[in-house]
């Protein structure tokens, strides 16, 4: 989480759209996509989530 904050924090500087990440193995993966992370099609264990949900990720914890 404090990865993805950072990265949301970087992207009103830098234009960002997405966290790409390379799952080292299956249960890497399913953790990925338990978060919000999306496959990459075509390719084997990267998967992207974007800029998007990660702000709404962060709403969502803040309301809590």
């Amino acid at each position: 989480m404090g990865a993805l904050k950072r990265a949301l924090e970087h992207s009103r500087n830098i234009a960002s759209v997405a966290v790409v990440v390379d799952a080292i193995d299956e249960n890497a993966r399913v953790f990925y996509g338990r978060y919000g992370f999306i496959d990459i099609p075509n390719h084997p264990n990267r998967l992207f989530i974007p800029m998007k949900t990660v702000a709404q990720l962060f709403v969502e914890i803040d309301t809590e």
